[in-house]
């Protein structure tokens, strides 16, 4: 028998995930989903890509703001994408789904990770997004 997800977070599959609205900066955003149980969602397959898309497309909130921030980030290396983890627990994605010409680091600045529909995009960790908390 799996062990119950914290309260708050809604069980698919292996994970647990809650989709948070509240604007926070990539920081914040880990900060909260830690202080809640879990840490920013962690996308390792095209089925856990299609289930955190299919959570964020049942909220009631319009198109351009279904942009939520994942756990990746570059910002130790640019351009190596990782999985930020909690306490240094970083490690390499071995799955990804970047919108086409992604990442692009634009003015280089953009280190941090954001789903935008079922897509991925590199943003600037400073930006306010909603975001998605996953819970092992």
């Amino acid at each position: 028998m799996s062990a119950a997800c914290p309260e708050g977070f809604e069980r698919h599959g292996t994970g647990c995930y809650t989709v948070l609205e509240i604007k926070a900066s990539w920081p914040e955003a880990k900060v909260y989903c830690s202080v809640i149980g879990g840490d920013l969602a962690q996308i390792e397959d095209a089925n856990e890509n299609s289930i955190i898309t299919g959570i964020i497309s049942r909220l009631h909130v319009s198109t351009n703001d279904k942009i939520f921030w994942l756990d990746g980030s570059d910002m130790l290396s640019e351009n190596e994408w990782l999985w930020m983890g909690q306490h240094g627990a970083s490690q390499h994605m071995t799955f990804t789904n970047w919108n086409p010409s992604q990442p692009d680091n634009a003015a280089g600045i953009e280190h941090c990770l954001e789903i935008v529909n079922d897509h991925w995009n590199d943003e600037n960790c400073a930006t306010t997004r909603y975001f998605v908390c996953e819970a092992r």
